[in-house]
């Protein structure tokens, strides 16, 4: 993996939502392996800073917490992508980038979707079972 990789850090683990980091660690990746770290704080301002401080340092993937959609939509159309809904540490994260695995850090309650990149589930079924999910089939049934 050779990428220039930001987490949105709040203490020593991914923030819970984008807006509440108070750091913004990257990492330069090059062969899977971390060859330069800065950390910088998080502007103010909402996305337009952010993104002019991801763009000078040539951050090419912010991974987050949880983010608002608008901010994604932003930060995605200025060439950065974005890998949103994860939680763990610098180390757990960096670890699952190398292996290709971050789904493995998914928030609770949260999974990929087919071209939303994941997020909360609300609505629809849950795969509790196959035959989908078994609350609404118990509501539906009036229990």
């Amino acid at each position: 993996m050779n990428a220039h990789v930001c987490l949105a850090c709040f203490e020593d683990r991914l923030a819970t939502l984008l807006e509440t980091a108070v750091e913004l660690r990257c990492v330069r990746m090059t062969g899977g392996v971390p060859a330069e770290r800065t950390v910088l704080p998080v502007p103010d301002g909402g996305p337009a800073p952010l993104i002019e401080v991801l763009s000078r340092h040539g951050v090419s993937l912010l991974v987050c917490g949880g983010i608002r959609p608008c901010w994604r939509s932003a930060v995605e159309m200025a060439g950065i992508a974005v890998l949103p809904w994860l939680s763990g540490s610098e180390a757990d994260v960096l670890s699952a980038l190398v292996r290709g695995r971050p789904d493995a850090l998914a928030m609770p309650g949260c999974r990929p979707l087919p071209g939303r990149g994941g997020g909360p589930r609300r609505g629809g079924p849950c795969n509790t079972t196959d035959a989908g999910c078994l609350r609404r089939r118990r509501r539906n049934a009036g229990e």
